[in-house]
């Protein structure tokens, strides 16, 4: 079986955790730790499997950030 390069990426696989903490303190039907809102710019463009993509993360819960 032919296992996807993400999961083997140690990058990526912190991205997960990381993001994986932050949903799981910041439920979707609680108004006082998630507001919801959301800014996330989109860029319309074809990328090829080269393309390198710098994503930031801020929240304001004590140890996530680095």
């Amino acid at each position: 079986m032919k296992r996807r390069a993400a999961l083997h990426d140690p990058d990526i696989q912190s991205f997960y955790n990381m993001v994986k903490t932050i949903r799981a303190d910041f439920l979707h039907d609680d108004l006082t730790t998630n507001p919801g809102l959301v800014i996330s710019p989109t860029i319309e463009s074809t990328c090829t499997n080269a393309t390198s993509v710098k994503l930031i993360v801020y929240s304001t819960k004590p140890g996530i950030n680095p």
